[in-house]
């Protein structure tokens, strides 16, 4: 019996090569760019749940607040390092508790190899209790236990010892020469973790001084530096935990208030959080995070994108195969008078409709394996595979699928069809028959409404790729207020800090290099809490909000071309510069009270007890990127070593040459010391990097979206076409114009598109306007978004109809006339 189905099935298929073709080509692609997102959702949902206690493990973060309002709340991701041991032993439900100093853009040193290097992590030697990380030499118990001792990853251990010949040999920190003894190598952690050590090393090397000065760990309450994470008990409620961090911190906070009866409790001021392992990747954008975290908005957005191509691709075949089923109706009635039952005739459509949807989602893996995976990782640059999600849930949805497509898409021809009495099928005008029934219409109504919904959706996905293009390009265009074009920026070890004029000078005498200066941080990067408060001339209460600050030399400015609304930039002239003056941006001047930069020019304040004349306020700039606020900023210099990176400006004439020279004077005045550098224009495109990713697969999955559904009205349009061909025949006689009859077979479809793009337009604009709250600066939806995607929307859907109408409109109506 089923082999006689399947003979069946495939001669249908052979029968009409068109109709197949559509339906197997746009099921396949619609699930590929289906799966190829499932894969891109599951691994961003899956952040860190390799570790076998991912449920239990929760970090700690910490965020400040003025209770004044004087100055906005700050949330860490760190926390000071006396919490861990305190918290442990205080507060019942917390099995262990573990933390982790990173360290980035340190000199590391084997022998003559010296490497500037990143993810640098100290941590305790329980880590392996808690993680779940692959120790492949050493002894996880012991590796870290002793002092000076560190853990490589696999990466680095073949970068450090090509010959594998680690065991037991040393590795310096370069700045200070401590010797660190190899004790095991790692395996990396996978890419969906949300930190990636290269380095481990012993957390008790930082009770030394030389690697952590005269400080403390035990008594250090203002160094929030420290990742804490708690291993709670099995069935402990987190929010047992944190229940009791207002009383643990009064309790030891007090002693650091202002006053021995303090305005406010610490609680008030500062809080402590848990976040749960599983949700920092998509959940947590604390202003320490150590590495940029994803989405959820953003994981959503692409999951609603997956399933308007499944539902676009499943509609088609739903479409085709109820369009392509009447035609059936008298093998339906030979079936009948040789003895079939309805049952049978049931289960032979719904085998075949299965079959087919089989065979389109083992083509949609292929194509998923040989190509969407590959684009996806190109365009995202992550490693993306089917190997993560061979789960029995996800074999069992895959298996599902064909057999959910199927069954939805074989019920009318299997339970409508299969009702008909033999003699109402077999006599002649069967289709008028059919055409009339109350079935047939509903069927009619199903399609067109298919139809509408396909166009809706990619209609949707033409609108957000046209807000997500036009956001990008307001992005690329805007003007940041200095200039980020050619310039070079390196880092500023400590060890440079007596060498750097020697150095400017060599850079000054290299092809190209028109100016260079030193700053604490540069634009693009993050302002990491370094908040205080200012009074204005001799009063003791602090004006405005709290403001950041940025320390730069004397060519900081200049080299960035920041312009000034008033007064001057730092100059060596003034020698009083260096310990007695600021700079303000305009947001700053205007939050400490002055309406008009020029006011603010002379004008004496304190900032964090140091007292100095504002000797000029700078045009606002972005500082950060254009998710955030432009943030009022005070600058002054700072000669003492508070410099961590130079600023290089070039002409960009000739940039090899230009970096050649940099390199040389680097060399010629710190040859012990690593040359790297990197770009501002590249640090600023990777604050948008996830931004620019999802415009480009935006644009992917919306042309395979308009591609397949265009397939869906192309197929109909064919399958309308055929059914009146007599018509089309008999107008031409009767003097009817090529243009006249592709209107008339065009008109019914554009109407549903005009519907489609009806009913997608609103629910675009609202999904489009979330999404650009998350900019601070951000474009307008504009009227003529919407009425470019309904043009590019109609004039695809015409396109593809006119092929078939135009085809029958031109054909012999001799041949249709003649033709039973």
């Amino acid at each position: 019996m089923w082999r006689n189905y399947l003979k069946i099935a495939l001669r249908n298929l052979a029968k009409d090569k068109l109709f197949s073709a559509i339906n197997l080509f746009g099921l396949s692609i619609g699930l590929a760019a289906c799966l190829t997102i499932f894969v891109y959702v599951r691994q961003e949902a899956n952040y860190d749940r390799f570790h076998s206690k991912s449920e239990r493990i929760y970090r700690v973060s910490r965020s400040f607040i003025d209770p004044e309002g004087l100055s906005e709340t700050v949330e860490l991701g760190a926390v000071a390092p006396p919490f861990a041991p305190l918290l442990k032993a205080e507060i019942s439900g917390i099995e262990q508790t573990i933390r982790f100093l990173e360290y980035d853009n340190v000199a590391m040193q084997r022998e003559d190899l010296v490497f500037l290097e990143s993810d640098l992590f100290f941590t305790e030697e329980n880590l392996f209790n808690i993680f779940d990380i692959k120790v492949k030499e050493g002894n996880p118990k012991t590796a870290l236990r002793e002092p000076f001792s560190v853990m490589l990853s696999e990466e680095m251990a073949k970068k450090y010892f090509p010959q594998g010949n680690y065991q037991n040999q040393e590795i310096l920190l370069f700045s200070n020469k401590i010797p660190f003894r190899i004790t095991g190598v790692y395996e990396s952690l996978p890419a969906n973790s949300h930190m990636h050590p290269r380095f481990l090393f012993s957390f008790s090397s930082l009770n030394d001084e030389r690697m952590y000065g005269k400080e403390r760990l035990q008594t250090n309450w203002f160094n929030n530096a420290f990742y804490t994470y708690l291993l709670l008990n099995p069935n402990v409620e987190p929010e047992t935990i944190s229940s009791r961090f207002d009383a643990f911190l009064d309790k030891h906070l007090a002693a650091f208030a202002d006053s021995p009866k303090p305005k406010f409790k610490p609680h008030e001021e500062t809080q402590l959080h848990l976040q749960a392992l599983n949700d920092i990747h998509l959940d947590s954008h604390t202003a320490s995070e150590l590495e940029e975290n994803g989405s959820r908005s953003r994981v959503w957005m692409f999951a609603l994108i997956a399933l308007f191509i499944l539902g676009i691709a499943g509609a088609n075949y739903m479409n085709l195969s109820t369009a392509k089923a009447a035609t059936r109706a008298r093998e339906i009635g030979v079936r009948k008078v040789s003895g079939a039952n309805r049952g049978l005739i049931i289960r032979q459509f719904l085998g075949e409709s299965v079959f087919l949807a089989a065979i389109a989602t083992f083509i949609g893996l292929v194509l998923t394996n040989l190509g969407g995976l590959k684009l996806l990782s190109l365009m995202s640059g992550k490693n993306y595979t089917l190997n993560g999600i061979w789960h029995w849930q996800d074999l069992l949805l895959l298996l599902g699928f064909p057999v959910l497509i199927g069954v939805l898409a074989g019920l009318y021809p299997a339970f409508f069809l299969s009702a008909f009495r033999p003699v109402e099928v077999l006599k002649g005008n069967r289709m008028a028959k059919l055409a009339n029934t109350g079935g047939a219409k509903v069927a009619n109504l199903l399609r067109k409404s298919l139809v509408v919904g396909q166009f809706a959706m990619s209609a949707g996905l033409i609108i957000a790729t046209l807000v997500v293009f036009k956001q990008l390009r307001f992005i690329q265009n805007k003007e940041l207020g200095y200039d980020r074009d050619y310039v070079v920026t390196l880092p500023m070890f400590t060890r440079l800090e007596e060498k750097f004029p020697a150095m400017r000078e060599e850079f000054l005498r290299q092809p190209g290099v028109i100016n260079a200066g030193r700053s604490s941080q540069i634009p693009t990067e993050r302002l990491l809490n370094s908040y205080g408060q200012a009074r204005v001339g001799s009063s003791k209460e602090p004006v405005g909000k709290g403001l950041q600050f940025v320390t730069m030399d004397f060519d900081f400015v200049s080299t960035l071309g920041i312009p000034l609304l008033a007064g001057r930039t730092f100059t060596r002239e003034h020698p009083s510069d260096s310990t007695q003056a600021y700079l303000l941006n305009e947001t700053a001047a205007i939050n400490l009270g002055w309406k008009n930069p020029k006011e603010a020019v002379g004008q004496q304040i304190t900032y964090n007890n140091r007292p100095g004349e504002v000797i000029g306020v700078m045009k606002d700039f972005h500082f950060e990127s254009l998710h955030e606020n432009i943030l009022p900023l005070i600058f002054f210099p700072d000669f003492g070593g508070g410099y961590s990176s130079i600023s290089v400006k070039l002409d960009g004439d000739n940039l090899p040459q230009s970096l050649a020279g940099l390199e040389s004077a680097w060399k010629k005045v710190a040859p012990d010391l690593p040359f790297s550098y990197n770009f501002l224009d590249a640090n600023y495109n990777r604050l948008y990097a996830a931004e620019l990713s999802q415009g480009r697969l935006f644009t992917v999955f919306a042309l395979l979206a308009i591609l397949v559904a265009c397939l869906g009205l192309f197929g109909l349009a064919a399958f309308t076409t055929q059914q009146r061909v007599k018509e089309i025949g008999i107008r031409k006689v009767l003097g009817a114009s090529v243009s006249g009859i592709t209107a008339l077979l065009a008109k019914d479809f554009i109407k549903l598109v005009l519907i489609a793009i009806v009913v997608a337009s609103p629910v675009a604009w609202y999904l489009m306007k979330q999404w650009l709250e998350d900019f601070a600066y951000r474009i307008e939806i504009q009227w003529w978004m919407f009425v470019l995607a309904g043009v590019l929307a109609v004039g695809i859907a015409f396109l593809t109809i006119s092929f078939q109408s135009i085809k029958a409109a031109l054909a012999n109506p001799v041949k249709s006339l003649k033709s039973e």
